[in-house]
């Protein structure tokens, strides 16, 4: 029938996203794409349209500096704050205090190797948001080895927002107990 049609078109990889309403919830954030729309259809109208989906979300990155050892079983990362959640008409994260954990467990060929990156993927909220995240590396026995908080960490649509420092072991050589670098932005 002829009318005014609101349609979203969602590009995401998540398995278990649960729509209700005007919300979507995912089980877990990947690389999402959105576009909403409102097309007026006549009686017997068939339309074709170019459509372009846009990026709606922002990659939050940490990256060792310090090379991942024999004696490192796993590093987690838990997020407070985290927007899995979105408005289907707007594409934004919708706040709801929602806690991320994600754990990576290390394996033979990981030994050796720097610069070893751990990322998660968020929305973006209607208004800046600060997300924190509690970084914790373990020894083969369950021991932490290094931990750490990151505050104040404003995601930023369509970008990558990364933090470069020593990530599993205490490094005895610096003053600075938890030294992290946070870089420019980076887009996606």
């Amino acid at each position: 029938p002829s009318g005014n049609y609101h349609i979203c078109f969602l590009a995401h990889s998540d398995k278990n996203i649960s729509v209700s309403g005007q919300t979507a919830l995912f089980s877990k954030v990947s690389d999402t794409f959105h576009l909403f729309l409102t097309q007026e259809v006549q009686a017997g109208e068939r339309i074709i349209k170019d459509i372009t989906l846009q990026r709606i979300v922002g990659k939050i990155e940490f990256i060792s500096a310090d090379a991942v050892s024999k004696a490192l079983k796993s590093f987690t990362i838990n997020v407070s704050n985290y927007q899995n959640k979105i408005d289907l008409t707007t594409g934004n994260g919708i706040s709801q205090n929602t806690p991320y954990t994600q754990t990576d467990t290390f394996n033979d060929s990981d030994i050796g190797k720097t610069n070893f990156s751990h990322s998660f993927f968020t929305f973006i909220p209607a208004q800046e948001f600060m997300l924190k995240a509690h970084l914790s590396a373990k020894n083969q026995i369950n021991e932490v080895t290094r931990e750490r908080e990151v505050n104040d960490i404003l995601p930023l649509i369509n970008h990558i927002i990364r933090y470069t420092g020593i990530l599993f072991f205490n490094d005895t050589a610096t003053t600075e107990i938890y030294p992290l670098s946070l870089h420019d932005a980076l887009p996606i």
